[in-house]
């Protein structure tokens, strides 16, 4: 069995990458409706680049830019990989052919699946301890305390058990949303427009914000939030109210260059094609003002 050329295996390595990205293209995923993807070259991203977005320095004010600016928050980028092996053996014919139609779906069949995994599994992993997991500001992402912060983005609820809860909490965090100040106490009129639930409760939630008429009155609710549910939600009754339609959104992903694809041939091993694909990065915390947490009992 010939060994593959240096033209052939470049040509693999291209087919293998294009087909990889066009899988993190089009494989669909909850995270970034909430979720601000920011590529930086460098290992560790200070938040300087949000006082160069003037709708953003203008809405959040310019001490907190500064704040941001002479503040240690930064993100971390960290490594992830995956790697795949395709046995060619039965498969290679003098144009390879075969050997890269085999690639493509074992690609696309691995990359669904690790698109559906990275990111979105650091993001939510991030959500979830954003009760004691720190913003730029040293305060808990999610906090209901007083003082350096001067607002509370962590509510206790009605319950999920019934779309009159629902309704009831979302009667009160919107307008305490939208009294959310900025560094110079005006309010920011943030508007939530997203609601992120476990699973458990999604036939409530569409039920509470998907009917048009409740009880025999106009509901206020209905049509204003797009409602998402995911399984990385350990929680059956904690929800998330989102603002998503601002200059960044509440959480961050920073990634260098999005993934990078290599390959090798093993012909004198055992006649394998190794296909491994990384990236570098990690998730953070954009502005706690953007995303109220409800918990329930």
């Amino acid at each position: 069995m010939p060994r593959i050329s240096i033209d052939e295996l470049n040509r693999i390595e291209k087919m293998v990458r294009d087909e990889f990205n066009n899988v993190f293209r089009d494989t669909p995923t909850t995270y970034q409706l909430f979720t601000s993807e920011i590529q930086d070259s460098e290992n560790l991203t200070v938040f300087e680049w949000i006082g160069q977005i003037p709708s953003l320095m203008e809405w959040i004010g310019p001490r907190t830019i500064e704040s941001l600016k002479s503040y240690d928050y930064t993100i971390r980028k960290r490594a992830w990989s995956i790697g795949i092996k395709v046995l060619y053996k039965k498969a290679f014919d003098r144009s390879g052919t075969k050997l890269s139609q085999m690639l493509k779906q074992r690609v696309n069949e691995v990359g669904t699946g690790f698109r559906s995994q990275y990111p979105a599994n650091v993001v939510f992993d991030l959500l979830e301890l954003g009760e004691s997991e720190l913003a730029f500001d040293g305060i808990p992402f999610f906090s209901d305390i007083s003082g350096v912060r001067l607002f509370k983005n962590l509510f206790t609820g009605s319950g999920v058990d019934t779309a009159e809860h629902i309704l009831t909490d979302i009667a009160t965090l919107r307008p305490a949303m939208a009294r959310y100040p900025n560094d110079q106490g005006r309010a920011l009129n943030i508007i939530p427009d997203l609601i992120l639930c476990p699973p458990e409760a999604l036939g409530k939630f569409e039920e509470a914000v998907g009917i048009a008429m409740r009880s025999g009155s106009n509901n206020p609710a209905y049509g204003r939030y797009e409602v998402i549910s995911d399984a990385r939600l350990a929680d059956a009754g904690d929800w998330y109210f989102s603002s998503t339609k601002q200059g960044m959104k509440p959480l961050l992903f920073v990634e260098s260059q999005g993934p990078t694809v290599a390959t090798r041939d093993n012909t004198f091993t055992d006649k394998s094609v190794d296909v491994g694909v990384d990236s570098e990065g990690n998730a953070g915390f954009g502005f706690p003002q953007l995303m109220a947490k409800v918990v329930n009992a």
